[in-house]
Order: C-alpha cells, then sequence, then structure tokens
C-alpha cells in the first residue's frame, strides 16, 4: 500500500502537467515519454526525442525533468549558446544535460566532471554515438575547495544522488578531489558552469576563482542551507548576481566583465 500510494498521488498531481508540456515539446513521443515515467515505469524499446533516443527510465526522468519541465532551461543562456562557446558541468550522472548543451550549437564543446568513472564511460559513450566525441571532455573526479583522497559510499554508481557526504552505501571506493581551477587550467572562457553535486557546489565554487573570473553563466542545483550559503558568497564575490530562480535551481549571471 505505501508504494501504491505515491504511484496514485503523481498520477494526480505531477502527470497531467508533465503530460501537456511533453505533448508541446516532443508531440506524441512525448506523450509516450510521460506515459512511460508515470504510467508504465518503462520505456520500452526506447523514445526518439529531438534530443536522442532515451533508452531507458532515468533518462526519460532526467530528460523530463530538465529540459521539457525547463529546469533547466533558461532563454538569455540558450541564446548565449546557440552561438558556441565553452560548457563546464560538475555532475555528470548519465549524461542527459551533456547531450543537452552539445545540440544548442555545433561549435559547443561540453567538459564533464564526476567522480563516478562509470558516469563518465557513460556518458562517453551516448556522446560517441551522436559523433560528437570530438566536442567531449570528460574527467574523473570529486570537486571541492582542496586536494586530497576521499572514500565514498554509494549503491549504484549511475544514481543521480550519489555524493560525498553519503555514510551508506553498499559499494564503497576511493576517489580523488581536486579543485576546478586545477582540473580545468586551460579553459580560458567559460559561457555556462553548471553545478549539480548533491551538496558539494559550495566547496567546488569555492576551489574556483580563477574559473569563476572567466565565466558568463552559473547554474546552480540547490540541495540544502549550507551548500547554497556558500556557494552563493562564492559566486557573490566573484561578480554574479542571481538573474532566475526555478524550482531548485538558480542562475547566477556575471554582471562584471570577465577576466
Amino acid at each position: 500500500m505505501s508504494s501504491i500510494r505515491p504511484y496514485f498521488r503523481d498520477l494526480v498531481t505531477t502527470f497531467p502537467a508533465a503530460l501537456i508540456q511533453s505533448w508541446k515539446q516532443e508531440r506524441w513521443n512525448g506523450v509516450r515519454l510521460a506515459l512511460g515515467i508515470y504510467v508504465f515505469k518503462s520505456v520500452g524499446n526506447g523514445i526518439s526525442t529531438r534530443l536522442c533516443q532515451i533508452e531507458n527510465l532515468a533518462e526519460a526522468t532526467n530528460y523530463l525533468d530538465n529540459f521539457i519541465g525547463h529546469e533547466l532551461r533558461h532563454l538569455p543562456v540558450e541564446q548565449a549558446l546557440s552561438d558556441g562557446g565553452n560548457v563546464v558541468e560538475l555532475g555528470v550522472n548519465i549524461g542527459i544535460t551533456a547531450r543537452w548543451w552539445l545540440s544548442l550549437s555545433p561549435k559547443i564543446h561540453t567538459t564533464g566532471v564526476d567522480m563516478m568513472e562509470e558516469a563518465i564511460a557513460y556518458t562517453t559513450a551516448k556522446i560517441t554515438a551522436l559523433n560528437q566525441q570530438d566536442r567531449w571532455t570528460g574527467i574523473v573526479a570529486a570537486v571541492g575547495n582542496e586536494r586530497g583522497e576521499l572514500n565514498v559510499s554509494f549503491d549504484d554508481p549511475l544514481e543521480g544522488t550519489n555524493s560525498i557526504g553519503a555514510t551508506s552505501g553498499q559499494q564503497q571506493r576511493s576517489v580523488r578531489m581536486e579543485r576546478l581551477d586545477d582540473l580545468c587550467p586551460d579553459v580560458q572562457s567559460i559561457t555556462l558552469l553548471k553545478v549539480d553535486i548533491e551538496g558539494a557546489g559550495g566547496i567546488a565554487l569555492e576551489g574556483a576563482p580563477r574559473i569563476l573570473s572567466h565565466t558568463r553563466w552559473v547554474v546552480f542545483e540547490i540541495h540544502g542551507d549550507e551548500e547554497t550559503r556558500r556557494a552563493s558568497a562564492a559566486l557573490i564575490k566573484a561578480g554574479f548576481v542571481l538573474d532566475h530562480f526555478f524550482g531548485r535551481t538558480m542562475w547566477w549571471e556575471r554582471k562584471t566583465p570577465t577576466a
């Protein structure tokens, strides 16, 4: 009974709006996508979308939430990216976001950083299947305000909520932590920096003063008060102002000239 109640609650409260949004963006394949997520809990043999072939429920949910539901869409940023540029994203997971940035212009290069090597491998394979591997760089590392090694616990390496702060999980491994300034020493101009690393976004931005000085936009997903406080302080110090707030996502724009 406990698992049935959320199912029907989502059908009543969330599914109708998701169905309409999916229809507007993807027409009948969008209907299939919404039905697969909310009703059937499966996408069958896959669903073709304007972005890519959606092959599993995790990809479908990610695409619906972030790009059909507009969690990660902001018109001024998409207009800027239509001219090309560099995108750096912290937290790659299954690579739907990386594929989206690449789809906005053939002149975009995306660098993705994730502490799970499986996430980078999965995303690289999907981008290679789209013949866009020359515009993609994947880096395996956790990102923070200092260099070091740390042990992480997790169950599924492709689960989107994996965090350096997790204290339970059936698997453990040692991962290297790096400052973003050290991971991307050659990147001189960034149109968009996406930060979604489950509670560690604040310390990641504290370790990126040089990168921030070269960045025009930052999109940041909120996971807690302390992370948000530290991230906001780092961004304000670097000359950014909050431009847009949608759902759990903050969009920051630089109001001082980039370095």
